[in-house]
């Protein structure tokens, strides 16, 4: 059982120490994906020059009309539009990326150590608890083997079988209260005398 117990806190310990870990890695993978503010611009304009070179070799293969020239002017308008529209995406997906809590590794390590700390803190309160109450399970256990009353061996059994399968403080509590507290202190046996 202690086993088990075991294996649980470390798995526990692992996994809440690697999920700070992996925020941070994948923040980072988001941020290295994302194209900078320079290499859009460059993109955008390589477009535009594609697009107008284009419109120079559709106007010297086809005769020159009015309609040609109208319909470039409404796809350039819509591809400005749709860049300054794309240009906002990023800037708000840069300002979200820039609000995230964790930025830098030094975050990340604090945020682990952290979380290690409080799961230290909790292990070790639960650690006190269990043993107090194995303590005080063998108190009790000692002042039962001292009285003289009715159930004394189911009380006996209650407090070895309840520490032994980590019931805790319970055992003795329950001792404490239904049978101490009803008998009294311990009454010596008077020595026989001859």
């Amino acid at each position: 059982m202690v086993k088990n117990i075991l294996k649980i806190s470390t798995f526990v310990f692992f996994f809440i120490l690697l999920l700070p870990l992996h925020s941070f890695a994948e923040q980072k993978n988001i941020l290295s994906q994302l194209p900078t503010d320079e290499e859009i611009d460059l993109q955008m304009e390589e477009t535009k020059k594609l697009m107008e070179e284009n419109l120079e070799k559709a106007k010297e293969q086809a005769p020159d009309t009015g309609e040609t020239y109208e319909l470039f002017e409404e796809k350039m308008d819509e591809f400005d539009t749709q860049r300054e529209e794309i240009q906002g995406d990023i800037e708000d997906i840069s300002r979200m990326v820039d609000d995230a809590p964790v930025k830098n590794i030094e975050d990340g390590i604090v945020a682990v150590f952290g979380s290690i700390f409080v799961f230290l803190g909790i292990l070790i309160l639960f650690g006190l608890l269990a043993f107090g109450g194995i303590i005080l399970n063998i108190i009790m256990l000692i002042d039962c083997n001292k009285r003289e009353f009715q159930d004394k061996t189911l009380w006996m059994v209650i407090l070895i079988a309840g520490t032994l399968m980590g019931f805790g403080i319970i055992p003795g509590i329950l001792y404490y209260f239904l049978v101490k507290k009803k008998l009294g202190p311990v009454q010596e046996p008077e020595p026989k005398t001859k």
